[in-house]
């Protein structure tokens, strides 16, 4: 057996998803609870002081702790052959990772995806954060804006505002979360105003520029278009499936960039792309 990876092991779940985003949405809820605490009969503390530098700290120590369970030095005690490098396919049972070549009886693609590049005048170059380098902040943005109103648009918003950030959301439909349940949506997007989230619904952002230190962002909602001046936008508005560079028509492998892989289960290659938290090209050998 052997594992191929071009980045870090423990993928997207462990380094920059559910166990970072996690963390820091435990502490912001105690903040908000601490704030609230008159709401359930206790008093509320005297002094709540944010050490959002802390917060990030602790943090990384829960990834570096869960990362012991996916360590290369586990994988191999346990028989994985561990190759980090770029994998490309050279035939149907055949890959190679900087320049060994695997020959192989099943193989498993589960390279995940990665945030999309929204296509807005002006955002890369004014900069922006996804959830690949937000969890690398050590200081809390005084002012967010948040693009989409997804799962990582809602939640990083709201634990942000928490945090003491004047946290602005612009979703481009008439509620979050468009993929659940209505009722749901609505007791996320009533619980965000009360934290103190600024709600734009219906609301499409058209432009960024950088002006100073500062990002002006150009919005329009019912045809009103209007500005906002803030000092990190965090776009939050899908993912695409991570398909390109592995030469999968050697393999045989039939994709496209919109609807990940069209997995064939008579074929060699078995695809786990787009579920984001698997790790890597397991390789059996024969």
């Amino acid at each position: 057996m052997a594992l191929i990876e071009s980045n870090f092991l423990g993928g997207d779940r462990l380094n920059v998803g559910c166990v970072p985003s996690k963390a820091i949405i435990r502490t912001a809820r105690l903040y908000a609870e601490m704030r609230d605490a008159d709401n359930v009969g206790a008093q509320v503390p005297g002094s709540i002081g944010i050490g959002f530098a802390t917060v990030m700290q602790r943090m990384l120590r829960i990834q570096a702790r869960l990362s012991r369970a996916d360590s290369a030095q586990r994988l191999m005690e346990a028989g994985v052959d561990v190759y980090f490098g770029e994998a490309q396919f050279t035939g149907p049972d055949v890959v190679e990772v900087d320049g060994d070549l695997l020959r192989f009886k099943k193989a498993l693609i589960a390279t995940g995806a990665r945030s999309l590049t929204p296509p807005i005048p002006g955002l890369a170059e004014a900069g922006y954060l996804t959830n690949e380098n937000v969890f690398n902040l050590t200081e809390c943005p005084p002012r967010l804006l948040v693009i989409g109103g997804g799962p990582l648009g809602c939640e990083l918003a709201q634990a942000f505002c928490r945090f003491g950030s004047h946290v602005i959301i612009a979703q481009d439909d008439p509620m979050f979360l468009p993929k659940e349940e209505r009722d749901a949506a609505q007791v996320l997007s009533n619980s965000m105003a009360r934290d103190g989230v600024e709600i734009h619904l219906n609301t499409t952002v058209v432009a960024v520029r950088s002006e100073g230190t500062q990002k002006t962002v150009d919005l329009v909602c019912a045809g009103d278009k209007f500005s906002v001046s803030v000092d990190e936008v965090l776009a939050g508005i899908g993912r695409t499936p991570n398909v390109e560079g592995m030469n999968l028509e050697a393999a045989g492998v039939r994709y496209n960039t919109q609807d990940f892989i069209e997995n064939n289960p008579w074929q060699s290659v078995a695809i786990a792309a787009g579920v984001g938290f698997l790790i890597g090209i397991i390789v059996a050998r024969r």
